[in-house]
């Protein structure tokens, strides 16, 4: 995850969290729903 080159490349941190990633959405769905912590690797609530 931290050698990733585009900061928007959905795709690959996707791939990065594999089977997790829609759990992942559920959750910042849940506890971020507005995706105030964005600056990272973003993971963007599910829609």
């Amino acid at each position: 995850m931290n050698f990733q080159l585009a900061e928007d490349d959905v795709a690959r941190t996707a791939d990065a969290y594999g089977n997790n990633y829609e759990r992942l959405q559920r959750l910042k769905l849940e506890y971020d729903p507005g995706n105030l912590f964005r600056v990272n690797r973003n993971i963007s609530p599910a829609p």
